[in-house]
């Protein structure tokens, strides 16, 4: 009898310690980097769950689009500012079902509002001719962009599905890429000013805009720095005033000069060499936007008449001369460059 109790309780220890060690096997395998077979079911049976909400939901293309978006920005712990919550997709699917149908087809036309705002603007920016100026101007709208993409993370901070909702409602009511959108309309508004000038004419004003509006020239030196808006106002009134095209015609020798520089610094090949000229370049370019500064910072079109015609006439400096010096020598390079000394 002891010994039939003495098998059977050897035959339990053996089970017992046989469990144990499976138990630990499994473990031991997802923690090493084994084979996660239930973190991996787990993580996509979550994302089934998404997707079979979404079919409950009846989302339309677009908009699941736009949800896709949405929770690609709060899932994604790099995105927004530090501080921002970053969803599991867990949390993330609890939230949908708090949320609803209805109110998640609200927050996803918040959005779909402004990406198609951002399309219209894209599409604003291709129509501007001068490269530079839709250059500068994809650059804001990459800002502003960045701006809509935090105040989305930002909205996802609250507690509830409830205060998710209405903070993104709110997003509604924003000014969905005004300034990028301003800058455009200005731009258009002075292109079609410059239509009536010559080529020449009407390089020397989209170059007098970008030296007038630019704060970092001559800094300190008490000059007025334009607004787009003061400075279109400034054309817009005076463009019938021959006294213009007379300011206009004096600087197109220099700004002409000045890009004829431009464009053959970019031929040198030696980085070193390119460099140095472009430095040398550099330095005549802010000494003359600093003198366009200086005639240009009373409003008063007298004023600034005045000024101009005193500065073409007494000025100590022959800016187009000094871009001129500098392109030849640019040449010079080339052509040693070349072979051709």
């Amino acid at each position: 009898m002891q010994i039939k109790y003495y098998n059977s309780l050897m035959v339990l220890m053996f089970l017992l310690l046989l469990v144990i060690s499976c138990k630990s096997d499994a473990q031991d395998g997802i923690a090493s980097g084994g084979n996660p077979i239930r973190v991996k079911t787990a993580v996509e049976g979550i994302k089934a769950k998404i997707n079979n909400l979404l079919d409950t939901f009846r989302l339309q293309s677009e908009e699941r689009k736009a949800f896709r978006y949405i929770q690609g920005v709060v899932t994604d712990s790099n995105a927004g500012l530090s501080g921002d919550r970053t969803y599991s997709d867990s949390e993330f699917y609890d939230l949908l079902v708090g949320l609803g149908d209805v109110r998640l087809r609200e927050i996803i036309k918040v959005y779909l509002d402004i990406y198609k705002a951002k399309k219209t603007v894209e599409t604003d920016i291709e129509g501007v001719k001068e490269d530079a100026l839709k250059q500068q101007l994809k650059y804001g709208l990459e800002a502003e962009e960045s701006f809509y993409l935090r105040e989305l993370k930002q909205v996802f901070n609250e507690s509830t599905p409830g205060e998710v909702y209405n903070k993104a409602i709110d997003m509604r009511n924003l000014n969905k890429f005004a300034t990028v959108k301003a800058s455009i309309r200005q731009i258009s508004e002075l292109e079609e000013l410059c239509a009536s000038l010559s080529d020449d004419e009407s390089r020397v004003v989209w170059y007098m805009r970008s030296a007038l509006t630019n704060s970092n020239i001559a800094r300190g030196y008490g000059y007025s720095t334009y607004s787009n808006d003061s400075f279109y106002s400034l054309f817009k009134n005076n463009l019938n005033d021959a006294r213009l095209k007379e300011i206009i015609g004096f600087h197109i020798v220099h700004v002409k000069a000045l890009y004829e520089a431009e464009a053959v610094i970019k031929d040198i090949k030696k980085e070193g060499l390119r460099l140095a000229l472009k430095g040398r370049l550099g330095v005549q370019k802010y000494g003359y936007s600093s003198e366009l500064k200086r005639i240009f910072s009373p409003f008063s079109f007298d004023q600034i008449y005045n000024k101009a015609i005193d500065s073409n006439a007494n000025s100590n400096t022959n800016s187009a001369a000094e871009f001129t010096k500098i392109k030849n020598d640019a040449l010079d390079i080339i052509a040693a460059e070349q072979g051709n000394p």
